[in-house]
């Protein structure tokens, strides 16, 4: 009893644990978390089907037998403290924008044409930046800024926050609604990834499962 939190009203047992556990029957939803691994993956095998190295540089197994393997703190906080939060965030952004290949946007191929690593100053680009102008300069009819850019900039700043301050152990409800929303921002934007490259006509081959291709059976959990 001593363990048992208080406002019993405000909580109820996932779906597809009730579904799959108790009653022994098929989940057709999947997380979002384990979603955003397979639009990974699924980005990758489209770099290869058009002919240039895949965008990111690491995958994230997202079979459910090994999704196990995924990183430690890159699920729904089991406690919304601070600490577990920035976490949190500090791994999905290694997953994302720490992960991409710069070398994916400087590779001409069919129907693509690569960008320049360096800006006219000479510097080098950022990831982001390279991700941005290569989107811009091979598609047509699509924000990059909003669709895509600026979820992932916002990612990397709130990455930046724990290298600038100390971070202390608070506990707050907040942090969970802090997260699910910052979730489905990433994950749409790697979505749109996924969606606008689904118009090269050699990623026709890419087979998307059907509850990424309808997006109707993703759950933030």
């Amino acid at each position: 009893q001593s363990y048992i939190l208080e406002n019993q009203d405000d909580y109820y047992p996932n779906e597809g644990f009730v579904k799959n556990l108790i009653y022994g029957e098929w989940v057709e939803n999947i997380s979002i978390y384990q979603a955003l691994t397979m639009e990974i993956h699924n980005i990758n095998e489209m770099c290869s089907a058009i002919g240039i190295p895949k965008m990111f540089l690491k995958e994230f197994p997202s079979d459910t037998s090994l999704f196990n393997e995924k990183p430690s703190d890159f699920h729904v906080l089991l406690m919304p403290t601070e600490k577990k939060y920035y976490d949190f965030v500090i791994t999905l952004e290694k997953m994302i924008t720490g992960n991409l290949n710069i070398n994916a946007f400087l590779t001409s191929a069919c129907l693509i044409k690569p960008v320049e690593r360096e800006d006219e100053d000479g510097k080098a680009k950022g990831s982001l930046t390279l991700l941005a102008e290569w989107f811009t300069q091979n598609t047509r009819l699509a924000n990059i800024d909003d669709d895509i850019k600026l979820p992932l900039r916002e990612l990397i700043k709130e990455r930046q926050t724990p290298a600038h301050k100390i971070i202390e152990n608070k506990y707050d409800k907040s942090y969970w609604k802090k997260q699910n929303e910052f979730m489905q921002k990433v994950y749409v934007a790697v979505r749109n990834i996924r969606l606008l490259m689904a118009n090269h006509p050699m990623c026709k081959q890419v087979e998307i499962p059907d509850y990424l291709y309808d997006g109707k059976h993703i759950r933030s959990y």
